[in-house]
């Protein structure tokens, strides 16, 4: 370990009162920002006898992609008195990113020895961390030409070329923000970047600045006060130039200097219209991308959405309408694919911009509505969540649903699988003295059997249930295993009479590779519940998702082919059920009248029907090509003669081509606006030329 001073120090006082997750200030080392989560009671992973404690990259969402640190650094926990209590181990190399914005200890130190009287003096805890950074990879912009990284000076993130400046504001000026109004790192960048914009205005000479920018620096400095800065300094410059500007304009009296005068005030206008053009130009290409299309349809539906918001200025307005499109594409999202910390940033930003003034009533309903799709997607659909997000899951889990409920929800999690991992039948079951194993069947990528004893184990004489994880002692040292798992034992006479035996977030482990259930089912029960059917018992499996450390299965069994549903008589694949359904649901006569009845052209032709489906209400306008929409209206001729009924698709085609054409419009447009803007700055450049040889004449 390093030799060093800690890169953070982080104090806890009434550490023995506090509850759930504490988040740290925000600290720079290695020229980025983090923060620490500490669990002071454990907790994270449903561990609650260990202290447990992370490193985080601040503001991962906002990261750019291609941004990563590769890092080393490790924890030590301290009294009052400086002792020290624990130190974690050396993480010597860990590379996070946007993706993977957080790493630490789930168990660092036991809570009994924190808990010890006389350990933490006055109720405190100390935490250092010790950061080292290794690489540095710097995030790559296709709209940016330079590898600028920023800078956090007094919370504030600055491009390197403005650290000087912002450090002497700072410095000259330490009140500047106390009074500021916003935490959201977008606009305080956007704020800072309007203050050195209006610095460097009110520093150029007097007589170089129009009454166009003398009221836009006016404008601009309401604004930022408004948001609280304390800018009396500047107010007091900006009534200088203006000031000068006056005496200057009374000293231009001779022929030449009107010449130049003249000319200054056609460079000037000529400045207004390339920076109006440009305005058009940046209106131009945002029809022509789906942001500007999304814009578009927002301010068609809710007209009054930015009617009352506070700031004029472009630069900030363009901040907030950036924010409101990435919360509304963030909600726009599936619930299964938000993470905690994205659904905490939403709330911010949508407070954030209520308070600017826009008015989004129609958001909030969306906001609380993926928080509870949340809890039900749980409910209904904990079978396909994936093994990388299962971590993510819990996490949102609980931050929505009370830590109490914690197993009723695993119980729950567990009766509600959707699909039977695996099912098989004791042959001659009331015969059988000796154990009964199945062969080895696979499940997200894990290997499992199952033991029934029919007569039960040594300590009884009810059937006994084992799930097992098969060359168990192959496995490395650390090696588990997680999951939620139930035996249904089916009754064939009557299902609701099946037995459920389950079990909640149990984890397998190299020295515990099996779970057992010892049952309540006796031969005599079973014949007399009628479970047996010509002495034969049936017994199925559903295990849910798992929580795999040490790796996968060195030898996974090949999974099966994809299995077809059959939609009103038409086969599909599991991932096509639900577009299929919406068909047949919202225009029932679609496939009422088809000719082909032979299955594999039925197949091909749902197949083409979903296809077209699938491109023209799911792809993004922006990415669809004269091609694909001729290929999409040969389809729709082909399978109208094959008899679908497909009107309601056709009028689908004509609206996404209007659309099409219009999207087409506005980059022609685009286009035309860049030429007036070179032939612009040409003839600005020659007027400047003209002046440069006047002045010296």
């Amino acid at each position: 370990m390093w030799s060093q001073k800690p890169s953070f120090r982080f104090e806890i006082d009434n550490y023995s009162k506090t509850e759930g997750t504490i988040k740290s200030k925000t600290f720079v080392a290695g020229g980025c920002e983090w923060y620490l989560s500490v669990y002071p009671k454990g907790g994270l992973l449903d561990d609650y006898d260990h202290f447990s404690l992370y490193l985080h990259v601040a503001n991962p969402t906002m990261l750019r992609p291609g941004w990563k640190r590769k890092v080393g650094f490790y924890f030590t926990l301290l009294n009052q008195s400086e002792k020290e209590l624990s130190r974690s181990n050396l993480v010597s190399c860990k590379v996070l990113d946007a993706k993977t914005p957080s790493w630490g200890f789930q168990k660092l130190c036991p809570l009994s020895k924190l808990q010890q009287n006389g350990v933490l003096e006055n109720d405190r805890l100390i935490i250092e961390v010790y950061i080292n950074l290794i690489q540095a990879v710097v995030a790559v912009s296709e709209n940016v030409s330079e590898k600028e990284e920023t800078v956090d000076i007094n919370g504030f993130k600055v491009l390197a070329s403005q650290v000087t400046l912002v450090r002497k504001i700072f410095a000259e000026h330490p009140d500047i923000d106390l009074g500021f109004k916003s935490n959201n790192q977008v606009l305080k960048t956007a704020y800072m970047n309007v203050l050195l914009g209006l610095i460097n205005t009110l520093n150029k000479p007097s007589q170089n600045l129009s009454e166009t920018e003398l009221t836009k620096a006016e404008s601009e400095l309401r604004d930022l006060e408004e948001m609280g800065f304390k800018l009396d300094w500047l107010k007091s410059k900006l009534e200088e130039v203006i000031l000068e500007r006056k005496k200057a304009d009374h000293k231009v009296d001779d022929a030449d200097g009107s010449r130049v005068q003249q000319l200054e005030e056609n460079v000037k206008r000529l400045e207004v219209i390339v920076s109006d053009l440009k305005v058009k130009l940046d209106e131009g290409k945002d029809k022509s991308s789906s942001d500007g299309f999304l814009m578009k349809n927002i301010f068609v539906h809710h007209p009054d959405v930015a009617v009352d918001i506070r700031s004029g200025i472009k630069e900030v307005k363009t901040a907030y309408i950036n924010i409101l499109l990435g919360l509304i594409k963030t909600l726009d999202k599936s619930p299964q694919s938000l993470s905690d910390t994205e659904l905490t940033n939403a709330e911010s930003e949508l407070n954030e911009l209520t308070e600017a003034g826009f008015k989004l009533d129609w958001l909030k309903p969306k906001l609380r509505n993926n928080v509870v799709i949340i809890f039900f997607f749980f409910l209904s659909n904990n079978v396909v969540i994936n093994i990388n997000t299962k971590y993510k899951w819990n996490h949102i889990y609980m931050r929505v649903i009370n830590p109490k409920l914690r197993e009723s929800f695993w119980e729950v999690m567990a009766n509600h699988n959707e699909k039977m991992t695996y099912s098989f039948e004791i042959n001659n079951y009331s015969q059988r003295n000796t154990v009964f194993t199945t062969p080895i069947f696979s499940t997200r990528s894990c290997n499992w059997h199952v033991y029934v004893y029919p007569k039960g184990d040594i300590h009884t004489n009810k059937m006994s249930l084992h799930l097992q994880v098969p060359d168990y002692n192959l496995r490395p040292l650390y090696w588990s295993r997680r999951t939620s798992f139930r035996f249904v034992v089916v009754n064939p006479s009557d299902v609701n009479s099946s037995r459920s035996f389950i079990t909640t977030n149990h984890t397998f482990i190299k020295e515990l590779p099996s779970y057992r259930f010892r049952t309540d089912l006796s031969l005599s029960k079973l014949q007399e519940g009628k479970f047996l059917v010509n002495d034969t018992l049936k017994i199925e499996v559903y295990i849910g998702s798992i929580y795999v450390h040490g790796g996968l299965d060195p030898h996974v069994l090949p999974e099966k082919k994809k299995e077809t549903v059959c939609v009103n008589g038409f086969q599909v694949l599991d991932s096509q059920v639900k577009s299929a359904k919406w068909i047949f649901e919202s225009f029932p006569e679609t496939a009422l009248y088809i000719r082909p009845q032979d299955p594999q052209l039925k197949t091909a032709y749902m197949n083409i029907l979903l296809r077209i489906y699938e491109i023209l209400y799911h792809s993004p306008l922006e990415k669809l090509t004269e091609s694909e929409l001729s290929n999409v209206s040969k389809g729709l001729l082909d399978l109208t003669q094959a008899g679908f009924k497909l009107e309601w698709l056709r009028e689908k085609l004509q609206k996404v081509s209007v659309e099409r054409k219009k999207l087409s419009c506005y980059e022609a447009q685009a286009q035309e606006l860049e030429k007036q803007l070179k032939n612009l700055e040409l003839m600005m450049c020659n007027l400047k030329a003209e002046i440069k040889l006047k002045a010296e004449s």
